[in-house]
């Protein structure tokens, strides 16, 4: 099954910044692997993943590691690529990063707009003021997050911390939650330092006197800009959240009945009028929503079960089968049966 197929039918919500993938594109394109035949075995256009701006479903990470590594024959290719990695921390952070007055300062900053560059990445800063180091620790994505995107990712992010520091940046102790693999004695001459594995979170202890570390760029005006283009962006993720609040809640009402914006608004707590403002600033409507809910859930049903459509008519909120043939018609061009038809036949190509 190609990637975008495998993302289509799953309900999670979290997406990535497409940084993860530029910084991945460019390392390998470093390290003289063919980034173009592993697009190709994923079924997905390049371009389309390079495009600036883009966020990707949480879900690409794994598909596209998976065929990295299945193409390279390197179960270690991730740590590999880490010499390969440019200074990472996401465009607009790093600009912010960089800019500011000191390294604790930065650290702070970017941790502040971290879900930038993913959904699943929850990073805290501790002072430890009771003891000799700071500790950068949190989530880098859950159980199912591939190993490579964690390396990759908090490697990348401690080269950016050097990167901003004129190279002053030394970590002391990394603890990553993946597992060791077959290359644990590789880490610490690629690190820089110790590193442990299976730790219930990801954490960079580093002296914690570095955080008073003079940045050698710091651009106090340049740091307003970037942190007014950070909050923008923010804000366009906060919209985005209510959106998949609305979402959330009504695949969980859409079953048997009618599901309306006075049902939804109330389990928010906001009044229908204020739930319809907020949808109309984040681009979108209530009902645009309730049909691509029910689009998304009937398609699905349709291409993974055996359910009767009479049953995935009232799953999705269709009182009558009639009404969902019509329904469904006007959003594919095809009746349920012959989009039932149509996608076995394609899997069974496949």
């Amino acid at each position: 099954m190609k990637l975008r197929e495998k993302v289509e039918h799953s309900r999670a919500p979290m997406t990535d910044s497409n940084i993860f993938f530029l910084h991945a594109h460019a390392a390998m394109k470093r390290a003289g692997i063919d980034v173009e035949e592993i697009y190709r075995r994923i079924g997905i256009n390049s371009s389309r993943l390079m495009k600036a701006g883009a966020s990707h479903p949480h879900q690409y990470q794994a598909v596209f590691w998976q065929a990295v590594e299945q193409y390279t024959g390197d179960p270690e290719i991730g740590l590999h690529l880490c010499p390969q990695l440019s200074p990472f921390a996401g465009e607009v952070l790093t600009h912010l990063f960089v800019s500011s007055p000191t390294l604790g300062v930065g650290l702070e900053r970017v941790l502040r707009y971290i879900r930038l560059v993913s959904d699943d990445l929850s990073l805290q800063l501790s002072r430890n003021a009771k003891g000799p180091e700071a500790v950068l620790a949190g989530k880098l994505g859950d159980d199912h997050t591939p190993r490579h995107s964690e390396i990759t990712f908090f490697y990348g992010f401690i080269k950016a911390a050097r990167y901003c520091s004129g190279d002053l940046f030394k970590p002391s102790l990394i603890e990553l939650r993946c597992s060791e693999g077959e290359a644990e004695e590789e880490f610490e001459s690629i690190f820089g330092c110790p590193v442990r594995f299976r730790s219930a979170e990801t954490r960079c202890y580093f002296p914690r006197e570095l955080l008073d570390l003079p940045l050698p760029h710091a651009d106090p005006e340049l740091a307003s800009v970037h942190e007014l283009v950070a909050q923008r962006r923010m804000r366009k993720v906060m919209k985005r959240d209510r959106t998949e609040e609305v979402r959330r809640i009504i695949s969980t009402h859409i079953e048997g009945g009618r599901c309306m914006l006075s049902d939804v608004s109330a389990e928010l707590g906001c009044s229908p009028r204020s739930l319809r403002n907020e949808l109309l600033d984040a681009g979108t409507t209530f009902n645009q929503i309730l049909v691509e809910t029910r689009q998304a859930l009937a398609k699905h049903l349709l291409i993974s079960g055996t359910e009767p459509v009479e049953r995935i008519a009232y799953l999705t909120g269709f009182s009558e089968r009639s009404a969902f043939f019509r329904a469904f018609k006007s959003w594919t061009g095809l009746t349920p049966l012959q989009f039932r038809t149509r996608c076995g036949q394609q899997e069974n190509d496949s």
